[in-house]
């Protein structure tokens, strides 16, 4: 043994130990030339393994990557079959063959087999959703509807076992009717299976709306009016004839009614289907556009896609209720109520600039309003005479017997003639007479009811006057009719001046208080409670 100190010079203060060590012999083992050397079975499973990993070594480096390998890995075992005894644990979160080993590449393809078979044992997320991939990429089925199926039979066996799939499925069975060419719609499949809970209505169907949907949309409320409180049924049932004309009448214009009310520009953005699955799409495939409910376009271009969604019209709320407020003014027209009713398209700031980008008018949309409202009214006053045919038989039998009886009758009844000397018009006189003189046809009254008395909202009406509209009701409760000077010193026409006023007294106390046809005055039944609103005493 060597010290630092009996080297000599400047070494670190430590031991060198130096050991000679002579290795052990090695025992040599020959085996007799005659003894064969033992060999493996050959397992042509394992070698189908192998060259599934080999897939990988002989791709390109920009495309080797998770989703490529896991397509190309999938097609080359698409038809493998096991029957593997033993079942061996295995978690990934984005789960594909090549993290796999020879026992878990086993336990998946027995379970496979046996899922293919339509039987559902549960042996791990893991392999559950490795088999999900490959529906998606359409691996090992006939066609898209067969892979389809088989992703929706699965569901109800492993819901409970793994809750996510209610969380990625329904997004999923969606991408793939995008993706694939189906004999069906989305919506008719998630109604045929009944999982509309999974969506939301506007992304499974084509909105169908009622008075009450249109009337929450509008700026207008005319749940306020005085016209439409005694008139509900009647008024709402005329909002939905008038809408469904208004789309009809869009439609033959090349015009869609929802894009039309609630939908502007539409903006591309990628998109990329089966968001969070192992999937990598097809090459070298058509070019596809498809359109889903919720107004969403897919375009598939080059092997790319992008998603067309349309932005919120901004003036949805105005052109809704510019269009139930010309309905009720047709109402009012038809039923003689005692106070019209304008719907001024001048006070609108969006609709005319989106009408005449969808080739339309206002003024012709405002023609089809008062058309629609006037079928309406005429099918509300038409008559329908129903004929059971299947008592024709009956009824002329009845008849012929009753044309029987009239003919004896009459022959009983014959007057004698009068012996002379005797007042024929007396004679006369005594013989039976029969009334045949038809009843007059059914009519149809529509009654209206008066609006109820008005008890509130003067006050909130008064407090959203401008200045300019309380100085013209002051001018019209003085009994002075100077309004255009009012109006032209304001830089404002007269008819948006009267019209904001009956506009804001709709919405507050439910009905005009101007009579823009008589030359702007105030309805006398109103004048008192204007006057006591605005402190002014007319």
């Amino acid at each position: 043994m060597r010290t630092a100190s009996s080297l000599g010079g400047n070494h670190p203060p430590f031991a060198e130990i130096e050991l000679e060590e002579t290795p052990a012999p090695v025992e040599q083992k020959t085996i007799p030339s005659s003894q064969p050397i033992p060999q493996r079975a050959f397992d042509p499973l394992r070698a189908r393994f192998r060259d599934m990993r080999m897939i990988a070594d002989y791709a390109p480096y920009a495309y080797q990557n998770d989703g490529w390998l896991f397509y190309e890995q999938a097609k080359f075992m698409a038809d493998v079959t096991d029957d593997y005894p033993h079942r061996t644990a295995f978690s990934a979160f984005y789960p594909y063959y090549q993290r796999m080993g020879y026992e878990q590449l086993r336990t998946y393809f027995t379970w496979r087999t046996l899922v293919r078979e339509g039987r559902y044992p549960f042996v791990g997320a893991s392999y559950l959703f490795l088999y999900i991939y490959e529906l998606l990429s359409c691996v090992g089925v006939s066609d898209p509807r067969d892979g389809l199926e088989k992703l929706t039979e699965l569901w109800p066996f492993y819901r409970e076992a793994v809750p996510s799939l209610d969380q990625y499925l329904p997004g999923w069975i969606k991408d793939f009717h995008i993706c694939y060419e189906l004999p069906h719609t989305f919506a008719a499949f998630v109604t045929e299976r009944g999982l509309q809970r999974f969506y939301t209505e506007n992304a499974v169907a084509a909105r169908k709306d009622t008075a009450q949907d249109w009337v929450r949309r509008s700026g207008y409320d005319i749940k306020k009016s005085k016209f439409y409180i005694g008139n509900e049924s009647l008024a709402n049932k005329c909002i939905t004839y008038v809408f469904d004309a208004l789309r009809t009448w869009c439609a033959s214009r090349n015009v869609v009614l929802d894009d039309l009310l609630f939908y502007d520009v539409r903006r591309g953005e990628f998109w990329k289907p089966f968001a969070q699955a192992l999937y990598h799409p097809a090459t070298n495939e058509p070019d596809r556009r498809v359109e889903m409910p919720g107004h969403e376009v897919y375009i598939r271009r080059g092997n790319r896609w992008t998603l067309e969604k349309a932005q919120p019209f901004t003036g949805t709320r105005e052109l809704v209720g510019h269009i139930i407020r010309k309905t009720e003014s047709c109402l009012r027209k038809y039923l003689k109520h005692k106070h019209k009713l304008t719907a001024d398209s001048r006070t609108l700031v969006h609709s005319e600039r989106k009408l005449k980008a969808s080739g339309l008018t206002l003024a012709a949309m405002d023609a089809e309003i008062e058309a629609a409202a006037a079928a309406f009214q005429r099918e509300l006053n038409r008559v329908e005479v129903t004929v059971d045919t299947g008592s024709l038989v009956k009824i002329r039998e009845e008849a012929q017997d009753t044309q029987v009886k009239l003919t004896v009758d009459e022959v009983k009844n014959v007057a004698p003639v009068p012996a002379a000397g005797v007042d024929v018009r007396s004679a006369l006189s005594s013989a039976p007479l029969m009334d045949r003189s038809p009843e007059p046809p059914p009519s149809i009254v529509l009654q209206v009811k008066p609006p109820p008395p008005l008890s509130s909202g003067w006050g909130a009406f008064a407090a959203a006057l401008t200045d300019m509209e309380r100085e013209a009701l002051t001018i019209l409760l003085r009994g002075e009719d100077d309004l255009k000077s009012l109006a032209d010193a304001q830089g404002i026409m007269l008819e948006v001046l009267a019209e904001g006023i009956n506009e804001k007294a709709a919405d507050f106390v439910g009905d005009n208080v101007l009579d823009t046809d008589g030359g702007f005055v105030l309805y006398e039944e109103y004048r008192e409670m204007i006057g006591d609103a605005i402190n002014i005493n007319g």
